[in-house]
């Protein structure tokens, strides 16, 4: 499932703030947002940006956000978590007709982007693309909770696993219906160079998957982390791939999690970290932003949060991601 980075959205549950005469709370489906007073009021449709959301340069109602690179992220405004921007509809182009609905995606419409860290940034090497990543299998991307609150219901009950969240590079490998080799990062297929390879063919020649995975029809998909990868805040010596699913594109279906793990130990590869793991889901939101909070494994750095997969998938699988909130106020990612 694709991020809606801009919806329209239902303002809730506003509420003042200590010592704050312009400003006050409110809720926006589960997070928690500043905006301005009597800018809305309670049952108010709005325009949602989400965090990581890059709104565009040039347009009168994002000028504002000029000093901060029109970037949202999570911050802290008298002393209040906000996450996530809320601007009135009026925002929307006069010639806009579509009926307003919540939950309605206007993303493209108002030219909005994902942020990405800039290509030097990832610590992957320079990296030439093949193709667009390929559509036999789904992108990496987990959806978030509090944008997705029917993931709790959906998982009630049921078994599941909580995996650390890495923060690395996404790294999908596989062979397509043609036979042909790809080593993904999370947008393209890149070219190999055997001579002096980038990290992700550097990994995916380390654990000879070309080799392992020939004549099937699995997808490995991990997070390459380690040496110049990110800020590497899990402390590795090395350079790794730390699996966090495998996906059968014959079948259209990912492994369970203990098989997943199974198959990642037939293939000479480390699963992702398991935080922890219950026969029956029953948490809130709060709750699991509470147990996403921690730091990675013998080392001072903030984790990036938790990952909630179904351990059974009885007719669906659920998968989300729940962020710290420590690594987002550190404006760690």
């Amino acid at each position: 499932m694709e991020r809606k980075l801009t919806t329209i959205q239902q303002i809730t549950n506003i509420q003042p703030i200590a010592g704050a005469d312009r400003i006050v709370q409110a809720t926006v489906m589960g997070w928690t947002v500043v905006v301005g007073k009597d800018h809305f009021k309670n049952g108010d449709l709005c325009v949602f940006f989400e965090v990581d959301s890059l709104l565009p340069d040039g347009k009168e109602w994002s000028e504002f956000m000029r000093p901060r690179k029109f970037r949202i992220k999570t911050c802290k405004l008298k002393g209040v978590l906000s996450q996530g921007l809320a601007l009135p509809i009026s925002i929307l182009p006069a010639d806009f007709t579509a009926t307003l609905t919540i939950g309605l995606d206007i993303t493209a419409t108002l030219h909005v982007k994902k942020y990405e860290l800039p290509v030097k940034d990832t610590g992957a090497g320079k990296c030439d693309q093949k193709c667009e990543y390929i559509n036999l299998i789904p992108k990496t991307d987990e959806l978030r909770l509090q944008s997705n609150l029917d993931f709790l219901e959906n998982l009630r009950g049921r078994p599941y696993v909580a995996t650390v969240k890495i923060d690395g590079s996404s790294m999908t490998v596989c062979y397509d219906r043609d036979g042909e080799f790809h080593v993904m990062s999370r947008n393209w297929s890149l070219l190999p160079d055997f001579e002096k390879p980038n990290k992700y063919w550097e990994m995916a020649i380390k654990h000879q998957l070309a080799e392992k995975l020939k004549g099937t029809t699995f997808a490995i998909q991990g997070e390459l982390c380690g040496l110049g990868i990110q800020k590497n805040r899990m402390k590795f010596s090395g350079n790794e791939l730390l699996v966090f699913n495998i996906f059968d594109w014959k079948e259209r279906a990912y492994l369970k999690h203990d098989l997943m793990v199974e198959k990642c130990r037939d293939l000479g590869l480390t699963p992702i970290p398991v935080a922890f793991r219950e026969d029956s889901f029953n948490k809130s939101m709060e709750d699991l932003l509470e147990l996403a909070r921690g730091k990675y494994d013998k080392t001072d750095n903030n984790r990036e949060g938790i990952v909630l997969r179904s351990a059974e998938h009885d007719g669906s699988f659920v998968s989300f991601k729940v962020l710290n909130n420590d690594f987002l106020l550190a404006d760690e990612d």
